[in-house]
C-alpha cells in the first residue's frame, strides 16, 4: 500500500504524463479514501501525477491521489522519486523567468509538457539537482494569491508574485504557525517588470492622462478625434480575462476613475503579440511588457494634478511610473532546510541570476544612476508647485545641489506615518552598499533626502521627511559599518517639496513619501 504524497505526485507527473498508458497499467487496483473507510476497485487506466483514473463496474472514475491510497501491482512505484520543487508564478513568471533560473541552476532543463491545462494549468520539468540526481520541478500557473495560498496551506515550495504580502495573508500564515513572510528570510525582489502603454510611432501622442486610458479602455472614447489626431476607431489590444495585465488595468487606472472594462477589444494570447499588432496599427493602443518595447512608442502616463512619468528603466525602478510591477519571491520555511530549493532560493537573488533575468524580459536588481539634467519634467512639475518665496528658495537651494549629483534608483518609501524599515528596504540598502564599496565612489558623498506627502503643516512634513532621511541612512551605516569611512553621508529633509505623484490620490501621496539617495563623486565642479 502506497501514501502518495504531495511532492511524490509531481516528481512522478512527467513519466507518468508522456506514457498515460503502458501495459503496467490495465490491471487491477484498489484506490482507499484516507480517513474513510470507502474504497474503489478497478482497471488502472492512467494516472498524470494528480489524479486516477479507473475503469469500475459502474464506469470510469477519477480520484484524486493526494486523498487516497493505492494498493495493488499496478499501482506507481514512487520509492525512487527525488524530492520535487513546487512553485507557482503567474503569465510571463512562469513562462520564461522561472525557467530560465532553473536552466541556469540546474542545467539540463527539460520541458517534456510545454503546459498542460487539463491538468490545471501545470508545467513539468526534468531537472538534475548538484549531485546529478534526476528531480522534477512542477510549477502551477496560478496568480498572486492563490501562490500566497499555497504557501500557507504547505501546497507550495516558493511563489512568485507581483505584489507583496497583505496584513490579512500575514495574520493567516501566523494561524498556522508560519514565520513572517515579509521577513528578510522570506521574502526577495529578485526582478522589475512593467507594463506600457504603446501606440503606433506615428502617432503623434506623446503622454495621455490616466482618466483618458480609462475612457478608452472603457469604450467611452473610441476615435483619436477626441485627442486631436486624425479620424479613425481607436482599436485596442489587450490580454484576456483574468491575466495579469487586466488585472493591473483595471486596479490601477479603471476603478479609480470607476469605469470597466469595455468589450470593443481585440483579445490576444501575449505581450508580444500585442506589441506586434499596434506595430502594425497606425490606430493601435495597447498594454504590452517592457520587454517588448522595440518598434513602438511607449507613452507618458499624466496624473490628475498633470505630474507626467515616463516609461523608463529608471522610473520602473523608482516605483514612480504607475504600471511598474516589482517580482516578489516567497518560499516557505521548510524549504529553507531542504537543500535543493535553500540552493536554488539562494541563486535566484544573487548577482549571477542578474544576467538570466535580463534574458528572460525582466528588469534586474542593478542599481540605474541618473543624473538631473534628464529629469526635465521634475525638474518642471517642482518649480510649477511653489507658491511661497521661501518654498522657491529652499527648492533652488535642492536643485542646486541635485545639479552636480546623480540619483541611484533605489528610493525607500514607508507607508503612511511608518518609519520602519521592511525586507524590501534592507534588500535595497545591501544594493546600495555594494555600489558605495565599489572603487568608483571611493571619496563620494551620498545624500539621503526625504520628501513627504502634502497633507498636514509644511513645517511638519519636513520635520517628519528629515526623520526619515536619517532613518535610512542609520540603517545602512549600522548595518555596514565599514563603509563609514569611504564615504560621507548626509541626511536632509525637503518634505512636501518635488512631488512624483498627485497629491490627491492615495497612490500618488504614497509615492511622495520617500527617501532618494544621491550621489556626488569628488571634483563633481572643477575649481582653481
Amino acid at each position: 500500500m502506497k501514501h502518495v504524497n504531495r511532492r511524490q505526485l509531481s516528481a512522478l507527473a512527467l513519466a507518468a504524463m508522456t506514457a498515460v498508458t503502458s501495459p503496467a497499467l490495465a490491471e487491477k487496483v484498489t484506490l482507499n479514501a484516507i480517513g474513510s473507510t470507502i474504497s474503489i476497485q478497478g482497471e488502472l487506466i492512467s494516472f498524470d501525477g494528480e489524479i486516477y483514473t479507473v475503469q469500475t463496474n459502474v464506469g470510469e472514475l477519477k480520484v484524486r491521489a493526494d486523498r487516497s491510497m493505492c494498493e495493488g501491482d499496478a499501482c506507481p512505484d514512487l520509492s525512487e522519486m527525488q524530492t520535487a520543487l513546487y512553485l507557482a508564478g503567474s503569465g510571463k513568471v512562469t513562462g520564461a523567468l522561472i525557467p530560465s533560473l532553473a536552466q541556469a541552476y540546474f542545467g539540463g532543463l527539460n520541458a517534456d509538457v510545454a503546459r498542460d491545462d487539463a491538468n490545471q494549468g501545470r508545467t513539468y520539468f526534468e531537472l538534475e539537482d548538484q549531485d546529478g540526481k534526476d528531480l522534477m520541478m512542477t510549477l502551477v500557473h496560478s496568480n498572486s494569491a492563490k501562490g500566497i495560498d499555497g504557501l500557507v496551506a504547505r501546497e507550495l515550495d516558493a511563489a512568485f508574485t507581483t505584489r507583496p504580502v497583505t496584513a490579512l495573508e500575514e495574520e493567516a500564515a501566523s494561524v498556522v504557525g508560519l514565520p513572517p513572510l515579509r521577513s528578510e528570510e522570506q521574502e526577495s525582489i529578485i526582478a522589475y517588470d512593467s507594463l506600457l502603454l504603446v501606440t503606433h510611432p506615428s502617432n503623434p501622442i506623446q503622454a495621455m492622462s490616466e482618466m483618458d486610458i480609462a475612457a478608452i479602455f472603457s469604450g467611452d472614447i473610441s476615435n483619436w478625434t477626441d485627442f486631436g489626431y486624425e479620424n479613425g476607431a481607436i482599436n485596442v489590444y489587450l490580454r484576456e480575462d483574468g491575466s495579469n495585465s487586466r488585472d493591473l488595468l483595471t486596479s490601477v487606472l479603471l476603478k479609480p476613475h470607476r469605469k470597466k472594462m469595455g468589450v470593443n477589444i481585440t483579445v490576444l494570447n501575449t505581450d508580444a503579440e500585442i506589441a506586434d499588432a499596434v506595430r502594425a496599427d497606425p490606430k493601435g493602443i495597447g498594454l504590452t511588457s517592457f520587454a517588448n518595447r522595440d518598434g513602438v512608442r511607449a507613452l507618458e502616463i499624466e496624473g490628475v494634478c498633470g505630474i507626467r512619468t515616463p516609461a523608463s528603466e529608471f522610473s520602473i525602478k523608482t516605483g514612480e511610473y504607475p504600471l511598474a510591477q516589482p517580482i516578489y519571491f516567497y518560499h516557505s520555511a521548510e524549504a529553507t532546510t531542504d537543500p535543493t530549493m535553500n540552493g536554488f532560493a539562494e541563486f535566484i537573488s544573487s548577482e549571477d541570476a542578474q544576467a538570466h533575468i535580463r534574458s528572460a524580459g525582466f528588469l534586474d536588481r542593478d542599481i540605474v544612476v541618473e543624473p538631473l539634467n534628464t529629469q526635465g519634467l521634475r525638474v518642471t512639475h517642482t518649480l510649477m508647485g511653489n507658491e511661497t518665496a521661501q518654498e522657491l528658495q529652499t527648492t533652488r537651494n535642492m536643485l542646486r545641489l541635485m545639479s552636480y549629483a546623480d540619483q541611484l534608483s533605489t528610493t525607500i518609501r514607508l507607508d503612511g506615518g511608518s518609519i520602519d524599515l521592511d525586507s524590501e528596504d534592507y534588500e535595497n540598502l545591501e544594493m546600495v552598499a555594494k555600489l558605495i564599496g565599489s572603487s568608483e565612489y571611493d571619496g563620494a558623498t551620498f545624500y539621503f533626502m526625504g520628501f513627504s506627502d502634502s497633507v498636514g503643516r509644511a513645517e511638519l512634513n519636513q520635520f517628519v521627511a528629515l526623520q526619515r532621511a536619517e532613518i535610512v541612512r542609520q540603517a545602512l551605516v549600522s548595518r555596514y559599518p565599514e563603509l563609514s569611512d569611504r564615504v560621507k553621508a548626509q541626511s536632509i529633509g525637503y518634505g512636501e517639496l518635488s512631488p512624483l505623484g498627485c497629491n490627491e490620490t492615495r497612490p500618488g501621496r504614497a509615492k511622495n513619501r520617500r527617501v532618494e539617495i544621491w550621489v556626488q563623486r569628488p571634483l563633481a565642479v572643477a575649481a582653481r
